[in-house]
């Protein structure tokens, strides 16, 4: 291991509780660390959205902040799915 990877924070999500992991993750659409709905990393969640527009619908009830829950919904998100948020 590089001093490099051993210093990495990037969070990665459990893909073995993912909806996607027999499906997205096995045909490479999303990759842990860089473009996954379940990490805890906003800009992870953002670049799933942005890869798969779709899916957003499927989110848009989440509860911001809520345990094992999305904590950002893509920024041009229609406003009709939008989450009302406190």
């Amino acid at each position: 291991m590089t001093e490099a990877n051993h210093d990495d924070l990037t969070p990665l999500a459990d893909c073995n509780t993912c909806p996607h992991q027999n499906t997205l993750l096995k045909t490479g659409a999303c990759k842990p660390g860089d473009c996954c709905v379940t990490a805890n990393s906003g800009r992870q969640i953002d670049r799933f959205f942005k890869a798969h527009p779709g899916y957003a619908q499927d989110y848009s009830q989440d509860v911001l902040g809520a345990p094992g829950y999305r904590r950002a919904l893509p920024a041009d998100q229609p406003a009709e799915t939008a989450v009302d948020r406190p």
